[in-house]
């Protein structure tokens, strides 16, 4: 969190282990946003119906240079919404119970699912997005913003990485993140991967 546009963050005390050549890499970008109109679905209990209506689906492809995938319900108009992510394994275009990979279902409307290369979680491929009106706020439709955020490793977004030449087996060592963001302004987010690795 920062309140200027332009700066350098100092993440302190990391540990790995010996590294001759440290190489230091942040991606970063901006999310996609799309603002949606859904009525209520009146099954919420199986959001998978989708002849019922009451959600909304899209498609993400996702190459094998992404290095994040962040999927996020923003500022609903309806009380509580429901995510859910999965690969198109059968090349459909539908969401399915059994491509499902994330499903971000609390009491509230604010939902995410977030997949990473680092962790394994994210491989190439098309990916559906789903998301539910479990429960409206009255109104015939309500709101929400559908911020989808794909992290290529050929995006910078305006920030850079540094840190030591070298590294020691136990020896703590700080890595700087800088950025200058023109028209980054109050409430705007951007996600990013640090990766620190042997060059």
């Amino acid at each position: 969190e920062t309140r200027r546009n332009q700066g350098v963050y100092t993440i302190e005390n990391l540990h790995t282990v010996a590294v001759d050549q440290l190489a230091v890499q942040i991606y970063a970008s901006d999310p996609q946003l799309t603002q949606v109109e859904l009525a209520p679905d009146p099954t919420n209990d199986d959001p998978y119906d989708l002849d019922a209506g009451g959600v909304y689906t899209t498609l993400i492809t996702v190459s094998d240079t992404a290095k994040r995938l962040v999927v996020q319900t923003l500022n609903s108009t309806a009380p509580d919404l429901d995510l859910y992510v999965g690969l198109d394994a059968n090349g459909d275009g539908l969401p399915a119970m059994d491509e499902q990979l994330c499903s971000s279902t609390s009491s509230t409307a604010d939902e995410i699912c977030d997949f990473s290369q680092l962790d394994d979680s994210l491989t190439p491929g098309v990916y559906w997005i789903l998301v539910q009106n479990w429960a409206g706020s009255g109104a015939p439709t309500d709101s929400f913003t559908l911020s989808t955020l794909l992290i290529d490793r050929a995006d910078t977004g305006l920030l850079s990485a540094s840190g030591p030449p070298s590294v020691t087996a136990g020896e703590p060592f700080d890595v700087q993140i800088g950025w200058n963001i023109p028209n980054f302004t109050a409430g705007d987010v951007k996600y990013g991967v640090l990766e620190l690795a042997d060059a």
